[in-house]
């Protein structure tokens, strides 16, 4: 497949994947549904990236948001599962997915809470390269009003929950979020469960700061962790390991390849990660475009 098919290909992932919420607002009634992760912890699945909720006696801490007209639905099943308001909203990166119900929420009295490069993106709007496709400033009320740099920690609920910034993976502003004794990571976009990924190298993210990440979070997992992930279901240390290795060995191939001087087109050609594909292909970001996605990462 020539490069311009890959590109052009890609640009129809807007609507499909993460980056685009016009499509969902034509829908009647968005849907979300709800899985028990620990008592505390929930993950609210739906369209877009994977929500989080922590509750207890203290407050109620929401993790991303997904696009705007699932903020209703998602503000519904809270209700279902604690009487206690949205206090806290996490956004573990700035893509529309995620901080698509920020301005709701915002207005609701939620306190947003971002690394610094969130709130920078989401007060200017900008673009998404890879898909031809731009987005508009958010409104002050759903601007994140407390920023962090590098790590910051919430002591509620019994819980010590940690955000920690690692730079350059999925985007420049990527926020993971540690619940220590509870044993559960929501892991935003920097892992996506059983499907290649989508790697904003365009707004500051590399395959190879995503490797660093998931290295990072795998030295803070054990065999009972449960991760929530940005895309896909829940997962586990081993899911987190499987990902892992698929990202390191199709990037060392790629590597390998560009290294004994073949172009893009070439690589593409040579298919390599075919031995992965019936696994991870499954997803909007299929096989070439991750492999573009290496071979882009590796200019920069």
């Amino acid at each position: 497949m020539k490069w311009g098919l890959v590109k052009r290909y890609a640009m129809t992932l807007v609507a499909a994947t993460t980056l685009s919420a016009q499509s969902y607002g034509e829908e009647k009634k968005p849907k979300v549904s709800t899985e028990k992760v620990t008592d505390s912890i929930y993950m609210i699945t739906g369209r877009g990236g994977n929500v989080g909720l922590f509750f207890g006696e203290d407050t109620t801490i929401l993790i991303d948001d997904k696009f705007a007209p699932l903020a209703k639905p998602i503000i519904a099943s809270v209700a279902e599962i604690t009487d206690s308001p949205v206090e806290y909203l996490l956004n573990t990166h700035f893509h529309g997915d995620h901080t698509g119900g920020n301005e709701h929420f915002g207005k609701t009295g939620a306190i947003i809470v971002a690394h610094d490069n969130v709130r920078k993106t989401l007060s200017t709007g900008g673009e998404i390269k890879a898909f031809n496709s731009t987005f508009e400033a958010t409104a002050d009320v759903g601007l994140p009003s407390i920023t962090f740099n590098d790590r910051m920690v919430f002591h509620v609920n019994n819980e010590t929950v940690s955000l920690q910034h690692y730079p350059s993976a999925h985007t420049d502003g990527d926020g993971v979020i540690y619940f220590e004794k509870e044993n559960v990571i929501h892991a935003g976009d920097i892992f996506f469960n059983g499907v290649y990924p989508f790697v904003d190298i365009g707004n500051g993210g590399s395959v190879q700061g995503v490797i660093s990440a998931v290295e990072k979070m795998l030295e803070k997992a054990d065999g009972k962790t449960k991760i929530i992930p940005g895309h896909g279901p829940l997962s586990n240390r081993a899911d987190l390991e499987a990902y892992l290795d698929m990202l390191k060995t199709t990037l060392k191939r790629v590597a390998d390849m560009k290294a004994q001087g073949l172009s893009r087109q070439e690589v593409l050609a040579k298919a390599p990660t075919a031995d992965y594909d019936k696994t991870w292909n499954k997803g909007g970001i299929k096989a070439n475009v991750w492999v573009s996605t290496l071979y882009s990462t590796l200019d920069e």
